[in-house]
């Protein structure tokens, strides 16, 4: 009633830091504030102030190709463990000294990719994801998804954009397509999908992310001979997709990045993200072949990490 100010229990104050003496000093009390930074952000102002950026150090970059063999390595020093593997890698690879699959990958790949090429109803497509102690995981995280699709974007490959709805019970999938015309979705396709083989490649240690290679047998199913197998029309234990598909068409791969709900579910509000490259070159030799796959991987890969 007198017009005096109750004390907030909780007092901010803003510090500077003296790195002659190494402590905090107190510059003012925030009044006006109730919440305190957090403390991710306290710890980088930290970092900020006692490893200032060096501005000479950043002109450095701008001039990577002008630098020498000192100049380099002294830039080198500020680069992360998997950022000098993976410029040794690049530097390899583009110089013919170094594969980016082992040699054992390599083998299976080339196997597999023969097989692709003398059937018609084979698949083999590569997933990027993250190997976990019992599957592999091709759910990537939003943000990480996003630099993928505005990568592709960004560099005028040709796209489309499908709507689909993904009916799926043990080995079989019954597909249907949106179709804007009819304002409805149509059937696609029925396959039996048996897994051949999977090659999974640790590339964690480079890019944060690993591969896996998949070589499957997707018969073709008719459903008027067969109508059982269309599993629109069956029972309650199929699981039900919906699938928001931008394919960039490359030539010899397409890439699907696909918004992925299950909407068999009650709660069909939460999304999974996933990036698949998928081949479509029969003609090439195997050889040829992995390497335009090295190159494509090392290319986006190297593009989103930093």
């Amino acid at each position: 009633s007198l017009g005096i100010k109750k004390q907030p229990k909780i007092l901010i104050g803003e510090f500077s830091f003296d790195n002659s003496k190494n402590q905090f000093i107190l510059k003012n009390l925030r009044l006006d504030k109730t919440e305190p930074n957090s403390i991710n952000t306290a710890i980088n102002v930290f970092r900020a102030i006692t490893n200032p950026v060096n501005i000479e150090k950043i002109k450095e970059f701008f001039l990577l190709p002008k630098l020498n063999e000192l100049g380099l390595k002294k830039l080198m020093n500020y680069l992360t463990k998997k950022q000098l593997s993976r410029l040794a890698l690049i530097c390899g690879y583009n110089n013919g000294k170094l594969n980016l699959f082992p040699q054992q990958v390599n083998l299976n790949l080339t196997k597999n990719i023969n097989l692709f090429k003398l059937n018609s109803d084979y698949e083999f497509e590569i997933r990027i994801g993250y190997i976990e102690e019992h599957r592999f995981q091709t759910n990537l995280p939003l943000t990480l998804y996003q630099q993928f699709y505005d990568l592709l974007i960004n560099n005028n490959i040709p796209f489309e954009i499908n709507l689909y709805h993904d009916y799926l019970k043990n080995s079989y999938r019954s597909r249907y397509l949106f179709v804007n015309d009819l304002n409805n979705f149509i059937h696609l396709s029925t396959i039996k999908k048996e897994l051949i083989e999977n090659i999974t490649f640790d590339s964690n240690y480079l890019f944060n992310l690993d591969i896996r290679f998949s070589l499957s047998n997707e018969k073709q199913i008719n459903i008027e001979k067969n109508p059982e197998l269309n599993i629109k029309l069956g029972d309650l234990e199929s699981k039900i997709y919906e699938k928001k598909r931008t394919t960039f068409k490359l030539g010899f791969v397409n890439i699907d990045c696909t918004e992925i709900k299950e909407i068999s579910k009650q709660d069909f509000n939460t999304y999974l993200y996933s990036i698949e490259i998928e081949l479509l070159d029969r003609t090439k030799p195997a050889n040829i072949l992995i390497n335009q796959l090295s190159s494509l991987l090392l290319t986006i890969l190297n593009s989103i990490n930093s």
